[in-house]
């Protein structure tokens, strides 16, 4: 009788700690604990059913059966070049396989959970061979930036907890930010079926639909992608601009961010919803991601660039639209208002011949004051022959004579080079570069000298 009581005890503080109490279908005078989650894929939904025994003693014993297994748990690793820089933690559990039953079954479903993340994880991984994920000896390799992977795998969890502080630093908390987000995803995958499950079902086929691919890596995805696209444009441009600065040009970029979430926006939008909150936070951070960047060449060019990146068909990866707000008026050039790219190396092309045609726009506005006599010498003005190869002229039409002048610009330097015409090729060069500061030639100064016509006497 003690042991009866001790045992209905027991079974009475599980269910007060939310657990659900039920007969095994296969031995209805048995008890057992539903701790698997039912919208889980069948092959874990049915195995979350554990029987609740008890033994010699009175005291419960939770028995799962031959599908139990050694307690695992996702792990993420950020890798650079072939060195581990920082890992997610790994949950400690107790060396006493005697705990409390509660303890055993909130054990028992973390354990299906991360096991069936990882299973999940492996789905989608096939789908995404497009955009770089590899698995490889069961690890699930993530593209993030140049020298640099994110590592997905599933390890068994020691009875020794790990040491504190082996990995610390921004690579262990992107590791733990992308563990919590792999699993708040899954769950946000559990919450899709069950909504999906409340409606009317389709009608009726002979052939039974495909069991649907969780978004789980498509959101991390998106977000790695975003941010390295960001940092290769951010330094694109601050490399750009340094070489336009030290020649006189007025050039700047307002920076570029990560979008973040407007709180109070989403609360207004989930008081017009029926959805929970947390439904309508998630469903905010799954939305393709855009930044926007204004970037100004001089005062008659600027642009605006929306970079938007977006894993979910028909869109698979990262697209720049570039918006021309201003445009060169001095010379005789059609430019496109607005350009769409799907490759940053497209688009820093554009950009680079952007800042030609207004470097050329710029010179072609200079006056000629350095012209030893005016009254001989006509032509005060470059003018631009062709601007999109960054070439432009200057004649001397009293002495019979027309000076050439070309334009280079790259992401590292600003080049110049001038010469006579049908004479030597290359008179005189100047070159800005990333490392000029303050004290080099500005660039008017050097048209000037390029412009000059020196009178032997």
């Amino acid at each position: 009788m003690e042991q009866e009581t001790k045992y209905w005890e027991q079974v009475l503080a599980v269910k007060e700690q939310g657990w659900s109490i039920c007969r095994l279908p296969r031995e209805k005078h048995t008890l057992g604990v539903r701790y698997g989650f039912a919208e889980a894929a069948p092959e874990f939904r049915d195995r979350g059913l554990a029987a609740l025994r008890r033994g010699g003693d009175g005291n419960m014993i939770l028995d799962q059966g031959i599908i139990a297994s050694h307690p695992k748990a996702v792990r993420i690793r950020i890798k650079e070049k072939d060195v581990i820089v920082g890992t997610s933690s790994l949950p400690s559990i107790s060396a006493d396989v005697d705990g409390q039953i509660e303890d055993l079954i909130l054990r028992a479903r973390n354990n299906i959970f991360e096991e069936e993340l990882f299973h999940e994880i492996n789905r989608e991984a096939r789908t995404l061979a497009s955009q770089g994920v590899r698995s490889i000896d069961n690890i699930i390799h993530l593209p993030w930036l140049d020298d640099r992977q994110i590592l997905i795998d599933v390890v068994p969890l020691e009875y020794n907890p790990a040491q504190p502080g082996a990995f610390t630093g921004a690579e262990s908390d992107l590791a733990e930010s992308i563990a919590l987000s792999l699993r708040i995803l899954q769950s946000y995958a559990h919450r899709q079926n069950l909504r999906r499950r409340s409606q009317l079902p389709p009608p009726l086929t002979e052939r039974k639909p495909p069991r649907a691919i969780y978004a789980i890596l498509r959101p991390i995805l998106t977000y790695l992608q975003h941010q390295s696209a960001l940092a290769s444009m951010r330094s694109f441009l601050s490399t750009l601009m340094r070489p336009l600065l030290a020649a006189g040009l007025k050039s700047d970029f307002f920076s570029i961010t990560l979008p973040t979430l407007n709180l109070s926006t989403l609360t207004e939008a989930n008081a017009k919803s029926s959805k929970a909150t947390v439904e309508v936070l998630i469903e905010d951070l799954v939305r393709p991601l855009e930044s926007s960047t204004t970037v100004t060449l001089s005062a008659s060019t600027k642009l605006q660039i929306k970079v938007r990146t977006h894993l979910y068909p028909p869109v698979l990866g990262t697209e720049y639209n570039v918006t021309t707000t201003a445009s060169p008026s001095g010379i005789d050039v059609s430019i496109p208002s607005n350009m769409h790219f799907t490759s940053k190396f497209d688009l820093e092309d554009h950009i680079l011949h952007l800042a030609t045609l207004d470097t050329v726009n710029t010179i072609s506005t200079f006056p000629m004051n350095n012209a030893v006599d005016s009254a001989e010498l006509d032509g005060e003005l470059w003018l631009a022959t062709d601007p999109h190869c960054g070439e432009l002229t200057k004649s001397f039409s009293s002495l019979g004579r027309s000076k050439r002048m070309a334009i280079s610009i790259d992401r590292n330097k600003l080049e110049i080079k001038w010469g006579w015409l049908n004479g030597k090729p290359e008179e005189g060069r100047c070159i800005w570069d990333v490392g000029d500061g303050d004290g080099v030639k500005s660039l008017g100064e050097v048209v000037a000298e390029a412009g000059r016509y020196e009178v032997k006497k």
